[in-house]
């Protein structure tokens, strides 16, 4: 571009200036354009979101880095959790086994002692029996013996030694054997007081009625168990739907502030709407005012060209009264009769003809006549003088109807000057309203942007208030929740050391009750050795019989006799008797022997089992007393996995957060792009430099039409293909190969289609298809129709114009409509430059020549 024309854009157009305009490429026309339009406040304000949404996205970024390695530790912490969950499960389901198990063997060894109590007591029963009866029937066969065997003794023999007599020695062996038989009762009262293995089983010797009372403490204390493990239950199950509760109370809690949240969004988009609303409404107001703006400067045109065609009139009224009185001058020079006049020729244009009026000499001498040039007739001096009257009467005329139009003109220019007066004032009125108006507006707009702002702030700032409140009230309900929690626990945990207690208390008096047990074991050991002394006694008492039987030979025979009824004295009856006697004892020693013999195996058998039963008692109490190791590490880990949640749940909503506003920079940076807001106000721009471009278009030419367009090249907002413009100024269309798919680039591009009429219809034509005065008449629209934009949209106020040489390539109509499009232009002062000789000189109304000599040039004025 010449530095003229860039520097002073819509004042100074030259040759070359204004064919440049209409050959720009896309680059310069849009610099071009750039002085109509700021279109760099789009960019800074791009460049600006640009940077807010980079840095977003960078926090953005580390947000979801953190979300990402949160997350990537949760699996971890779940599998954690899930494989502590399975360790305490095995481990409960262990301890319940061994628990099962043991409780099982102890039932078992407790089952064995009640089985081996029942038929210990009945040899316990019937030892006693034997013990009581064999010294008895001892004494009462010593005693028939001794009776029927005195009589001959005493005949035959001397008396017997009274160091021990045999009756003092049977009644010695009689009287251990009663005293043991004697002994054994109070054992036999005391034998129910031998209870089993635990304080829940009666006595174990003494019958099933205490062995059932035992049976049923064990189910007593197992139904305990399981009741103290339903009401864990049932309080972890509290615990569950207090949690639950709690959770429904914060949604619920929390579902005012989303409403007032939503409230809030909504009152926003309301008052955004409303905004828009005031915005469309301003510029309804705007395009109004623009509009009567335009009517008034073109009533100001109209004025202009009447007072225009008022300095014409006057001119040549001027010029008919400089006619007027050249010839009363003239006619006065020759109405001198006397004196001597000089010869002065006076020439004149009067209705095509020259009047050549000569003086003579002395008018007594001779007086020489006046003849007409053009038929070269005389003229009479009476038609001369009665014309000249003529003439002065129409001259006088013409003076004051001069006088009067001078009169009207004066009075039509003051009107006019009033006229243009008032409606600059006007004008200027209405813009300093408009100006007002739209500063106001703009105040008013900016107003309430910022009241939106503040309220945008305000209400974030009581939502983030809300959120915390809400926060600190959930902490608060958390930290209410774990105090009850905790006091819930240290409850559950008193309760179940108090029933560790009584359990223990139970377990100590089971041991009491064992202690019990053992010492009558201890006693059935000791009945044992009593039991092992009276088979003793009764081997002895046997050797005594047996002695006896020796000493006295002759008694062999009637001892082997039954023995009968001492009063009785029948020998057979005896006889029969003493073997009968002899067949007792000794299945009376055979059955005792294995009563004996059973006895100790069940007294071991019974030391055994309870020994047993001891075992697995302390094996139980170990197991019901033992504490399961995962829990604690299973309330860590919950713990821990609940902060990860937590955390992932704060990171994520902080995520959300920052996409929507990443998308909402996104919408914004897009809208601020050359496909948004800047590409509709270079559209509004083209349509304005279009229309205005048309205006004097149709002024030059009727059968040409430029179009401006903005799209991506080669293809129009409706998909059709459009001629492409290229940097030279020639064209050529989208099927010409010119523009591929592969050189075509997504950023809009500024088109200039012409379109000739042939036969009716408007053919698109390439530059170099026009001819040089068509061109010029297109490039000269364009340019008028520029420096007009540039004019009302107030980038540029002038009141000159200047046109260097334009008119080249024109003919005659072109140079006149041009010079008809400049006569209706709004500035003062339009310089046309142009070559002598030239159309210049025709059609324009005034003219000033420069003439340029010895290498100065001087101005020559009209």
């Amino acid at each position: 571009w010449p530095e003229r024309c860039d520097t002073y854009p819509g004042v100074f157009y030259g040759q070359n200036d204004v064919t440049a305009i209409l050959e720009a490429d896309d680059a310069s026309f849009k610099k071009l354009l750039g002085r109509v339009v700021e279109m760099e406040v789009w960019e800074e304000a791009q460049e600006s979101i640009r940077k807010e949404r980079l840095q977003l996205s960078k926090q953005a970024s580390a947000v979801d880095g953190a979300v990402t390695a949160l997350k990537d530790q949760l699996p971890a912490a779940l599998k954690e959790m899930e494989t502590v969950q399975r360790q305490e499960q095995q481990w409960r389901e262990e301890q319940q086994t061994a628990l099962a198990a043991a409780t099982a063997e102890r039932d078992a060894a407790l089952k064995k002692a009640d089985g081996l109590t029942g038929p210990l007591s009945q040899s316990d029963q019937s030892l006693h029996l034997a013990l009581g009866v064999l010294p008895g029937w001892m004494l009462k066969a010593q005693q028939q013996f001794e009776a029927s065997s005195r009589p001959s003794i005493e005949e035959e023999q001397p008396p017997p030694p009274a160091s021990v007599p045999l009756p003092d020695i049977l009644r010695t062996g009689s009287g251990s054997g009663v005293s043991s038989a004697t002994a054994h009762p109070t054992w036999t009262v005391q034998q129910p007081s031998l209870a089993g293995g635990d304080a829940r089983v009666g006595n174990r010797v003494g019958g099933n009625v205490n062995t059932k009372a035992g049976l049923w403490a064990s189910v007593e204390q197992q139904q305990w168990y399981l009741d103290l493990q339903q009401e864990r239950l049932e309080v972890e199950q509290h615990h569950q739907q207090w949690m639950v509760q709690q959770r429904q109370d914060m949604e619920t809690s929390f579902e005012p502030i989303k409403l007032k949240h939503n409230e809030a969004v909504n009152a926003a988009e309301s008052a955004v709407q409303q905004q828009q609303l005031v915005v469309s409404d301003l510029k309804a107001r705007v395009a109004l005012t623009s509009g009567q703006l335009q009517k008034a400067k073109l009533g100001l045109k109209n004025a202009q060209k009447a007072s225009l065609g008022l300095q014409h009139s006057h001119q040549g009224m001027h010029k008919e009264v400089s006619a007027d009185h050249d010839i009363k001058a003239y006619i006065a020079s020759s109405s001198k009769a006397n004196g001597t006049a000089t010869k002065t020729p006076v020439e004149d244009e009067v209705e095509g003809s020259t009047l050549v009026i000569s003086a003579s000499e002395p008018a007594a001498a001779a007086v020489r006549p006046v003849v007409c040039d053009a038929c070269l007739q005389e003229i009479n001096a009476e038609q001369l003088e009665r014309k000249i009257e003529q003439m002065q009467e129409e001259l006088q005329q013409l003076i004051k109807s001069n006088k009067v139009a001078e009169d009207k003109h004066m009075a039509m220019e003051l009107e006019r000057v009033r006229a243009v007066a008032a409606l600059q004032m006007a004008v200027e009125n209405h813009q300093s309203q408009m100006a007002e108006a739209s500063a106001l507006e703009q105040k008013r707009v900016h107003a309430t942007l910022q009241d939106l702002r503040q309220r945008e702030v305000n209400g974030r700032a009581r939502a983030e208030e809300e959120w915390m409140e809400l926060q600190s009230q959930l902490q608060r309900q958390r930290e209410e929740w774990e105090a009850r929690r905790s006091q819930a626990l240290a409850a559950w945990r008193k309760e179940e050391e108090e029933a560790k207690r009584q359990w223990q208390q139970q377990q100590q008096s089971a041991a009491i009750a064992r202690a019990e047990r053992l010492s009558k074991l201890q006693a059935a050991q000791s009945l044992q050795g009593d039991l092992a002394l009276a088979q003793r006694q009764l081997m002895l008492a046997v050797q005594s019989i047996n002695e006896l039987r020796l000493r006295h030979p002759e008694l062999s025979e009637k001892m082997a006799l039954p023995i009968g009824d001492p009063n009785n004295h029948q020998p057979p009856a005896v006889s029969e008797q003493l073997i009968l006697t002899r067949e007792e004892q000794k299945e009376a020693l055979l059955r005792y022997n294995k009563e004996v013999q059973s006895v100790g195996a069940g007294v071991r058998g019974l030391e055994s089992a309870l020994l047993r039963f001891k075992q697995f008692s302390e094996r139980c109490k170990v197991l019901a007393r033992g504490e399961n190791p995962f829990t604690r590490q299973l309330q860590s880990v919950e713990t821990r996995l609940s902060k990860l949640q937590h955390s992932i749940s704060e990171q994520q909503k902080v995520q959300q957060l920052q996409r929507q506003q990443i998308q909402n920079f996104e919408e914004v940076e897009k809208a601020l792009g050359r496909g948004g807001i800047p590409s509709f106000v270079l559209e509004g721009v083209l349509g304005e430099l279009q229309a205005r471009t048309a205006t004097f278009l149709e002024q030059l030419s009727d059968s040409m039409v430029l179009e401006l367009s903005a799209t991506t090249p080669g293809v129009s907002r409706g998909g059709k293909s459009l001629p492409t413009v290229s940097k030279r100024g020639g064209s050529s269309s989208a099927a010409d190969g010119s523009s591929s798919s592969s050189s075509s680039r997504d950023k809009e591009e500024i088109f200039k289609v012409v379109k000739v009429r042939v036969k009716e219809q408007m053919i698109p034509r390439s530059l170099s298809q026009l001819s040089g005065g068509e061109r010029r008449r297109v490039a000269l629209a364009l340019a008028l129709g520029f420096a007009d934009l540039l004019r009302c949209r107030g980038r540029l106020s002038s009141n000159i114009l200047v046109l260097d040489e334009v008119l080249q390539q024109l003919d005659g109509e072109g140079c006149s409509r041009l010079a008809d499009v400049l006569r209706g232009l709004p500035h003062d002062s339009i310089l046309v430059v142009g070559q002598a000789n030239s159309y210049v000189t025709q059609v324009f109304d005034v003219m000033d020549v420069v003439v340029k000599r010895d290498g100065s040039s001087h101005i020559i004025s009209a």
